[in-house]
């Protein structure tokens, strides 16, 4: 029953907001995917892929937009868009023949019965569709059954924390009745201006993007099927599945590094928890996230390109500064040379004795070619190896760098 009403809502609400020149939209910075491998690379295929390698990509229940923009933004790579909706599929049909994308095919069909397509794909995204689902992990094992031996999957679920306003009011509206129509739909705008200021709806609509159109409001708030998840639950949902998590799209979010200050007591209490550990205590601490974005792969795969910083090769690795980034150079207190790289409101700082690591952020250079060549450090690498792994692993948890291991001959330029 869920199902049906839920096909019916895409079908009369076409989501998300419908955009009509895809080119423009990336062109002015006003449409970009969380996870497009043009950005985050380095974070799915850190070893193993040239970045001018075409890829096969699945786009998993596209809605009205997404596989037009990998499609538009990517001509190299042949994208299949596959959903339920007809009304998505027909908007995103416009702009294929808009913008003459012959690498582009849309399917309608439900994502569980993706082997019938009789394809494999180099890199799967599904977002914001599996929590809509009677049964996610049904949906997370079909996506992985069609995913390649070294193939991510990016993935997007809601946030149970964050949301923790939205379904009592979700509840709400079915006690009262209340239909995907759009004179209930102006009610439920009103309803929310009306709520106390202090209501933990606000917090939520604060962070959400989806609540300025009708679609996003249905969606939202009278969506019959609707699911949200912990980090914990994250986990364990990519596992069932047969995957194992890889990276965070934002690893900001999930870093301890990131979140607590260097100063701050509760460090006493932190020193003995796994990453994955201490990503969940981010999220039951800041409750911050109405959305979890992460990448998954095969087991095999993940096991080769984790990342370890404390491995021998650590001065052969190459990295650049995450897209948005930046590198300041000042004092401290004492007057000594002391750097920052900044990206949005993170600041991680570092002292000038590592400035070398500035040299590197391009993957031009490796981080032993860099220190080589100069004759304070040539013949002394080792001893620095404990302070540039530390630098280096706080820099790649906080998201502001992204990075290579050896054996990669590529370079992002």
């Amino acid at each position: 029953m869920n199902s049906r009403l839920l096909l019916e809502q895409y079908r009369h609400w076409i989501y998300p907001r419908p955009i009509e020149d895809m080119r423009k939209a990336i062109s002015s910075g006003g449409y970009l995917e969380i996870g497009d491998p043009t950005y985050y690379w380095p974070l799915m295929w850190s070893d193993s892929r040239r970045v001018d390698q075409p890829l096969d990509v699945l786009c998993a229940g596209c809605g009205s937009n997404q596989a037009a923009y990998y499609a538009c933004q990517n001509p190299q790579w042949n994208v299949v868009g596959i959903d339920v909706s007809d009304s998505g599929l027909a908007h995103q049909s416009l702009l294929k023949e808009r913008h003459a994308l012959r690498n582009l095919e849309l399917i309608e069909i439900d994502l569980t019965q993706v082997s019938q397509l009789g394809k494999s794909f180099d890199f799967i995204t599904c977002t914001g569709v599996l929590h809509h689902m009677t049964d996610p992990d049904a949906g997370l094992k079909a996506l992985s059954s069609v995913l390649r031996p070294d193939g991510i999957l990016n993935i997007m679920m809601y946030g149970k924390h964050l949301r923790m306003g939205i379904y009592p009011l979700q509840e709400a509206f079915r006690l009262m009745r209340l239909e995907q129509s759009s004179s209930d739909v102006t009610l439920i705008r009103e309803i929310l201006q009306s709520l106390p200021q202090d209501h933990p709806v606000h917090r939520y609509m604060r962070h959400s993007n989806d609540l300025g159109y009708d679609a996003g409001i249905v969606d939202t708030f009278l969506n019959p099927l609707d699911q949200a998840y912990s980090v914990k639950d994250i986990f364990s949902f990519t596992r069932r599945a047969g995957l194992e998590f890889l990276n965070w799209c934002e690893p900001a979010e999930y870093s301890l590094r990131a979140q607590v200050p260097e100063d701050h007591p509760l460090w006493s209490r932190l020193d003995d928890l796994s990453q994955e550990e201490a990503a969940h205590l981010c999220d039951l601490l800041l409750q911050s996230r109405g959305t979890h974005r992460w990448m998954a792969a095969h087991p095999d795969y993940v096991a080769k390109a984790k990342i370890p910083f404390d491995h021998d090769a650590l001065f052969d690795y190459t990295f650049r500064l995450t897209p948005g980034g930046k590198i300041n150079e000042g004092h401290d207190s004492s007057g000594s040379d002391l750097f920052e790289c900044t990206r949005g409101n993170l600041t991680f700082k570092f002292p000038g004795l590592l400035h070398h690591l500035t040299e590197c952020m391009s993957f031009s250079r490796s981080i032993r070619s860099v220190l080589e060549s100069d004759a304070s450090f040539a013949n002394d690498i080792q001893s620095l190896k404990a302070y540039v792994s530390r630098t280096l692993r706080d820099l790649y948890e906080m998201g502001h760098v992204q990075i290579f291991m050896p054996d990669s001959s590529q370079v992002l330029s």
